[in-house]
């Protein structure tokens, strides 16, 4: 029997049906497994369909499907191109491996979030009516952690379509997506959250609330940096860091000035450029 070994997997990164199909020939039409995950991974991001196909069809069983076999290897470091097409999702589903292979679904759902598959993340929203309740909340987790990596990147588009999948309250949300949103300069997030979300439940008490707070620092097409400081950060120390890291030296003098002699004076070095 002819094992996949390293040359498997150079086979799989270059997806050609015509030499998967001597291979097999080759075995004297013999089972070539097992199909591990990282080979199947591999297959994936070639994007050719129908290699994928024969692939899953020559190795037999899907019980077959094996973990990978390159734990020390993060299967993000083995995906060359970005995101999964829809029609390479549906194969994968039609075969049954996105409902079988224990995390290639939430693998899948992962690389497309990342790399912005608007189309790809719905479709796998759909696909996962048809799996358990214990896949089902591993999906949610994944999608839950791509709203606020998507909040962090600025990503309108992916972040919107997210947020219609999970149902988001203050029992399952680790963190206020408003303020990672704001922190990091993606205003024009909070403005379209708060001009769409507020009060159709996809936010959060305390989303919505520093959303409105955010909103009321707007001043025509601009925000004043200053007061939006004020709202993401309680403490003296962080509106300091905050107006340094934006070279406002106004603004940081204006915090040293009047909360110098409130303790700010031990807990920070004063830079030598605000003198």
């Amino acid at each position: 029997m002819v094992r996949l070994d390293d040359a498997m997997k150079d086979l799989c990164k270059c997806g050609s049906v015509h030499m998967l199909q001597t291979l097999f020939e080759m075995t004297g039409h013999h089972y070539i497994g097992p199909i591990t995950m990282d080979h199947l991974v591999l297959a994936m991001d070639s994007g050719n369909i129908h290699f994928v196909h024969l692939l899953l069809k020559l190795n037999g069983q899907l019980n077959d499907i094996q973990p990978n076999v390159s734990p020390f290897i993060p299967f993000r470091e083995m995906f060359r191109f970005p995101g999964i097409d829809v029609d390479m999702l549906k194969l994968l589903n039609e075969m049954g491996e996105l409902s079988h292979c224990v995390g290639l679904f939430n693998l899948a759902l992962h690389h497309c979030i990342t790399n912005r598959r608007v189309e790809s993340v719905q479709y796998l929203f759909e696909v996962t009516k048809e799996l358990d309740s214990q896949k089902i909340r591993e999906f949610e987790t994944t999608v839950r952690d791509g709203i606020f990596n998507q909040a962090r990147l600025g990503d309108l588009d992916i972040l919107q379509s997210l947020l219609l999948m999970v149902q988001r309250n203050s029992s399952t949300s680790r963190g206020n997506l408003i303020w990672d949103a704001a922190v990091n300069g993606h205003m024009h997030i909070v403005e379209h959250l708060h001009k769409n979300n507020i009060g159709n439940g996809t936010l959060t008490s305390d989303e919505e609330s520093t959303a409105n707070q955010l909103m009321s620092t707007r001043c025509g097409d601009q925000w004043d940096q200053a007061v939006v400081s004020k709202v993401l950060y309680l403490r003296p120390l962080d509106q300091l860091n905050d107006a340094l890291k934006r070279n406002d030296q106004i603004t940081a003098a204006d915090i040293l000035n009047n909360h110098w002699d409130n303790g700010l004076s031990s807990t920070w070095p004063v830079p030598s450029c605000l003198f």
